[in-house]
């Protein structure tokens, strides 16, 4: 049985999907006396990644997308947070340097 029939049927979970299917795939490359290389194989995850996205459903593809946006929400407040620190930071040093600048010009005068 294939693999998106299995996923289907509730035989084979959603995680095992790519997995499955590439089993399949190396058994029909053997059967074909066709060899497996570090090309082909990057190759051929790359099209079952495409063609298991394809397959979702869209609420499984807008639970993926939610998922990646609150990933992507965490970095960008993570990097947010240390943008702002380095922000008071600096305007700290500002101020004293402000300061310092305004003493001695006071001396100087």
């Amino acid at each position: 049985m294939g693999t998106k029939q299995l996923y289907i049927s509730s035989q084979l979970p959603a995680d095992q999907r790519k997995d499955n299917a590439k089993k399949l795939i190396s058994a029909g490359l053997k059967v074909a006396n066709i060899s497996e290389t570090l090309s082909s194989d990057i190759f051929i995850d790359a099209v079952l990644e495409q063609i298991i996205y394809d397959s979702k459903i869209d609420t499984e593809k807008k639970s993926q997308e939610q998922n990646t946006l609150q990933l992507q929400i965490s970095q960008l407040t993570t990097e947010k947070a240390k943008l702002q620190a380095s922000n008071t930071e600096l305007v700290n040093k500002n101020t004293e340097l402000t300061n310092k600048l305004t003493s001695i010009q006071s001396a100087v005068k």
